[in-house]
């Protein structure tokens, strides 16, 4: 039960983040189905996600039609970089290795993706929000580290939700009306960081170490504290709402952060914000990392508040 609550959360957070709402708020309700019966899920509930899943591809079907096959795309900074590179006699080890890399999914694709619908959630809660991008050309494996992606929207709606405080609310703690948010991925001392940080109220470590006691988990340190913040079941919310209080999503990222090889840790302090990072050895990449000789720089991209 403890795997299948941290999926149907997953669910409902990528089909909320991606404007699903059918979807998310049929997820809220199998949610609160399960808190209601005991930790059990109805046949009735498990017809009416397969029942909504099939409704949701079907739509998706008719847009984008049957072939699903994998595509290579290339932008043209990246096409005129690879034909001045053969023009120049780039030894063809390195070419071969550069294009191989085409076939990996850019993490800025799947940033900007998450930049324009965490705008999205911020605007719906009445916030401002500015988002940063940073990939440095970044491409990693789509199959690999898709998993990571669906779980990583728990840590951005949290941002959003726990984190960024109202524009009145920033205001008078002396921050810029809109909060910021941050999304970065790059290699440092051999270990691929993918961070989620933002600029808000920072955990409560006070309510978070009650929380903790309450479920009978060690609180005596910061330590303690942050692995209880990842466990299943503890939230620093009073009351469940549509995005967040379950204590369910941090588990279920932290989850996936392990099946993959990797550990999640955060940072925050009072006033000043959170950071989330998942870390992972480089070595897991399979060689994600862009050839220098097709990779054109990532700016960093702010994507200004609605």
């Amino acid at each position: 039960m403890v795997e299948t609550k941290r999926l149907i959360h997953t669910l409902k957070g990528n089909s909320a983040i991606f404007g699903v709402l059918s979807l998310s708020e049929l997820c809220h309700e199998i949610e609160n189905s399960i808190a209601e019966n005991g930790d059990l899920l109805s046949d009735r509930d498990v017809a009416h996600l397969k029942a909504g899943w099939e409704r949701l591809a079907e739509s998706v079907r008719q847009i984008i039609g049957e072939d699903t096959r994998a595509r290579i795309e290339l932008d043209d900074d990246a096409f005129t970089s690879i034909v001045d590179s053969i023009a120049s006699g780039v030894p063809r080890g390195e070419l071969l290795n550069a294009i191989a890399q085409w076939k990996l999914e850019p993490a800025e694709r799947q940033f900007a993706r998450f930049a324009d619908r965490a705008q999205s959630i911020a605007k719906r809660l009445g916030k401002q929000l500015d988002v940063r991008v940073e990939a440095g050309g970044l491409r990693l494996c789509r199959q690999t580290w898709a998993p990571l992606w669906s779980a990583l929207v728990h840590a951005i709606r949290n941002a959003i939700d726990h984190g960024i405080e109202p524009p009145a609310e920033r205001l008078s703690a002396g921050k810029l009306p809109a909060g910021q948010l941050q999304l970065r991925a790059c290699v440092v001392a051999g270990r691929l960081l993918i961070d989620i940080k933002d600029d808000g109220r920072g955990l409560d470590w006070g309510r978070l170490a009650d929380a903790a006691k309450k479920a009978n988990l060690p609180s005596a340190t910061r330590r303690d504290l942050i692995n209880a913040a990842l466990a299943d079941g503890i939230s620093t919310r009073e009351s469940v709402t549509d995005t967040s209080g379950r204590g369910v999503g941090m588990a279920a990222l932290r989850h996936i952060c392990n099946e993959l090889g990797g550990i999640l840790d955060l940072e925050s302090e009072p006033g000043e914000g959170t950071l989330v990072r998942c870390s992972f050895p480089e070595a897991l990449m399979g060689g994600g990392v862009t050839a220098s000789i097709v990779a054109r720089p990532i700016q960093n991209s702010f994507i200004p508040a609605a």
